[in-house]
């Protein structure tokens, strides 16, 4: 989205302004743009400085957002920031607006206007589950980025969310698979995977809170009727047949 005109002294709206790459909650918004709008008003403010208010125009090519705000800061000592910090609010998905939003630059009219002086820092609270099977993993680590919320507020040390992020992985592979036609190699990996993991958390929580915290795991990983169907057929696939393999230790051996 490009709004031309002209600015009193030469110098173009439309221009867009660098938007500087960040990453959930306050995650950085790397694909919401932050364009120069209209020329609102200019005032003198010196013999060579002017103060200019602008509006902007707002493109979110990524995701929808909540809470968004964005902060500009200047590489350029001819560039001024009075203000330039946006409340926007909400963004959906795709969204291109004008906004009646504002921010106030002085310019000092000796040196050329350079438009990637103003950058642009975008943030707002991404969505942390879409309700699908899979969820959302922005960070590809394997587990789902509600999991890894919920699991990084817990009151535990770092071996302890480690070992429950190792057991996240599983649980979320044996949703997957539930509704995949897992080969019997593939459902006996899991399962070991699956033991290993309590393996780990047992080292680290010991018996009784490792049971406590499975339970409460899989009970947000499956949190909605489809993952919770899934996990169960997965366990109807394994479910009869005998499968041989080592019992994992309690110990760190057992931790990725």
């Amino acid at each position: 989205m490009t709004t031309t005109g002209r600015i009193a002294g030469g110098l173009t709206a439309g221009i867009l302004v660098l938007v500087l790459a960040h990453s959930s909650l306050g995650a950085p918004l790397p694909d919401v743009s932050i364009e120069q709008g209209q020329l609102l008003s200019s005032e003198r403010m010196s013999r060579t400085v002017f103060r200019y208010t602008f509006d902007v125009g707002i493109e979110n090519n990524g995701e929808a957002a909540e809470n968004v705000q964005a902060t500009a800061t200047s590489t350029s000592g001819a560039v001024s920031i009075v203000d330039a910090s946006l409340s926007i609010g909400s963004l959906t998905e795709g969204l291109t607006q004008r906004s009646d939003l504002t921010y106030i630059l002085d310019l000092d009219r000796t040196v050329p206007f350079d438009p990637s002086a103003l950058v642009w820092a975008v943030s707002g609270d991404l969505p942390l589950d879409d309700g699908s099977l899979e969820g959302l993993d922005r960070d590809g680590d394997g587990v789902r980025d509600d999991l890894q919320a919920w699991i990084s507020n817990l009151n535990l040390t770092q071996g302890q969310r480690q070992a429950m992020s190792q057991a996240a992985v599983v649980e979320t592979r044996i949703i997957l698979s539930g509704s995949a036609a897992p080969s019997q190699s593939e459902i006996e990996a899991i399962l070991v995977d699956r033991a290993r993991a309590m393996g780990c958390m047992t080292y680290q929580l010991g018996q009784d809170g490792a049971r406590f915290r499975m339970a409460l795991l899989r009970g947000k990983a499956q949190n909605t009727p489809i993952r919770f169907d899934s996990a169960e057929s997965f366990a109807d696939l394994s479910a009869g047949r005998i499968y041989s393999y080592p019992i994992p230790p309690a110990d760190q051996t057992s931790c990725d």
